[in-house]
């Protein structure tokens, strides 16, 4: 493909058993590594024989270094270590990616499209062994700018599920010169993530350039995100997040997520030990959450949303962070119990030195229980409560004449067709609220 104009290779159906990964660079431009239409998406499985978390940092099947304009389509790749596609750019990030992420120019442009991705033992794979915070299912680190990942079923992960950090911590940290703007993550399914870590995310950016524009993350559905007793490290804290803004992630637009429940939601949340969370923001700036349900299960331990300060050097004002029109559902008697940054048992956590503006959540308990709408520092200032929205079904439609969809709340529709044509989300898991 390098070395002649076609630039598409297409995989036939079946298992292809890898004993190393495959890395594209600048010289691999344009390239497109497909299933092949006949045989039908997601037919070709691409297969790294890791079956347990492992020391190695070289057990992921593809990285693109510095590559542009290449695309990922319709395979299936399962049983990896550190990642199963990781796309980096920019200085070298030895911390968040090893050998494989060495100093290269930018890489745009590139799409992660259709695949299904399964059993990534990230958790100790990665050089931070412990907090599996490097790798996870898709990972992209350093300047990857229009990155698109869409339509990919992520599911099974010991780490975090869709990672993108542009800091590039080995070739100095923050790095200015990266940034992912216009990274967009839409259209996945993230199903049991986290499972051997504290602190991850089902969706997880972060960025302390304070820099990044134009990124998008909308109409994802995402359940069971919260580390298993049974896997996970003994890192602290031991909370993880579905949607997760971490220091510095700015001007991110989260809108048509549906965030189900979690069966491993911690059970006792404490100021040192915080409450498995829906979304998280750190220090960001010009970010908005709207227009999305969130399933906060039957423990009543799950916060809403988590917002704290980020005291690092050149951190900014968390200042036009907006959110509103969402919808909170849960199944419990009794009280909310969620912690976030030390400050309590409440559904909005934390605070920062110019709070968000949080107004026009709907809330709703099927349990008869409360579901909270305050928090020590802020509050939603015109919470929507008492009203049945009408949400049903493992994939929690809205029934017709919900409440939701009307003022002040006006929630649209969720646009659905998650994963790759014709993928259905599976009814096993965590059951909905409803």
């Amino acid at each position: 493909m390098r070395a002649s104009s076609i630039k598409t290779t297409y995989l036939r159906a079946g298992t292809y058993a890898l004993t190393s990964g495959i890395t594209f660079t600048s010289a691999d431009d344009g390239v497109k590594i497909s299933y092949y239409l006949p045989d039908g998406y997601n037919s070709a499985i691409l297969d790294r024989g890791i079956h347990a978390m492992a020391a190695s940092a070289s057990n992921w099947v593809f990285t693109i270094n510095g590559g542009s304009n290449i695309t990922i389509d319709g395979l299936t790749i399962q049983n990896f270590g550190a990642w199963a596609i990781g796309i980096h750019g920019g200085a070298i990030d030895s911390a968040g990616g090893g050998a494989a992420f060495s100093a290269t120019g930018t890489a745009a442009n590139d799409t992660i499209i259709n695949n299904i991705i399964q059993n990534g033992y990230t958790a100790t794979s990665t050089v931070n062994a412990d907090s599996g915070w490097a790798g996870g299912g898709i990972h992209a680190s350093g300047s990857t700018a229009n990155l698109h990942i869409l339509n990919n079923v992520v599911i099974n992960q010991y780490g975090n599920g869709i990672r993108a950090v542009p800091t590039d911590a080995g070739g100095g940290y923050p790095n200015p010169a990266s940034n992912q703007n216009g990274l967009t993550i839409s259209n996945n399914v993230v199903l049991a993530t986290n499972q051997g870590i504290g602190d991850g995310g089902a969706i997880y950016v972060q960025d302390l350039n304070f820099n990044s524009t134009g990124i998008t993350i909308s109409n994802n559905f995402i359940r069971d995100y919260q580390a298993d007793p049974a896997l996970r490290n003994s890192t602290v804290p031991a909370r993880d997040v579905a949607i997760y803004l971490d220091e510095g992630a700015c001007n991110v637009t989260v809108t048509g997520n549906i965030i189900a429940a979690t069966a491993n939601a911690i059970s006792d949340p404490g100021p040192l030990n915080p409450s498995t969370m829906a979304f998280y923001s750190s220090s960001g700036h010009n970010n908005l959450w709207s227009g999305n349900i969130v399933d906060l299960g039957t423990a009543g331990v799950i916060q809403d949303f988590d917002y704290e300060f980020f005291s690092g050097s050149g951190a900014p004002a968390m200042t036009d962070n907006t959110f509103t029109g969402n919808i909170f559902i849960g199944n419990w008697s009794g009280a909310q119990r969620g912690y976030g940054s030390g400050s309590g048992p409440t559904g909005f956590g934390g605070g920062g030195p110019v709070n968000p503006t949080v107004a026009h959540n709907m809330y709703y308990n099927y349990g008869g229980g409360s579901l909270s709408t305050t928090g020590p520092l802020f509050r939603d200032v015109s919470p929507i409560t008492g009203s049945n929205p009408l949400i049903s079904g493992a994939t929690y439609k809205i029934g017709g004449g919900s409440p939701a969809v009307d003022s002040p709340v006006d929630f649209p529709s969720i646009a659905g067709d998650w994963g790759p044509p014709g993928y259905v989300i599976p009814a096993t898991g965590t059951p909905p609220s409803p």
